[in-house]
């Protein structure tokens, strides 16, 4: 399985989002037995250390079609491993949306592809 990420900018034209740029690796053999919620988190980690230019310091957006991961994010109890990542991220995520599925088809051009 592949992850991808890619940041993306609204267009002062036509106010949709546009990718500025894509990044893609594929997972290591441990990586690829994590669960879906894992593998989504383990990709924003991702995407945070490959374009700290785009992210860092900057109030961001993350959407996502992993619902779990929105809901983990705002629960009080968590376990152990799970809280490090939510306080990891929860610094430096200032909102995060859920979209259905299907209207996320795009996203999944490069992670459904097999390397």
């Amino acid at each position: 399985m592949a992850m991808a990420q890619s940041p993306c900018n609204v267009s002062v034209h036509d106010n949709k989002f546009h990718p500025v740029c894509y990044m893609s690796r594929k997972t290591s053999e441990t990586e690829s037995k994590y669960t879906t919620f894992q593998l989504e988190v383990l990709a924003v980690i991702e995407a945070l250390k490959h374009f700290p230019v785009y992210l860092l310091g900057i109030p961001f957006k993350l959407i996502t079609d992993c619902n779990s991961f929105k809901q983990t994010m705002s629960k009080k109890d968590v376990c152990h491993k799970i809280a490090l990542w939510v306080l990891t991220l929860e610094e430096i995520i200032h909102n995060i949306d859920h979209r259905p599925h299907s209207r996320m088809l795009h996203v999944d051009a490069l992670s459904r592809h097999q390397v």
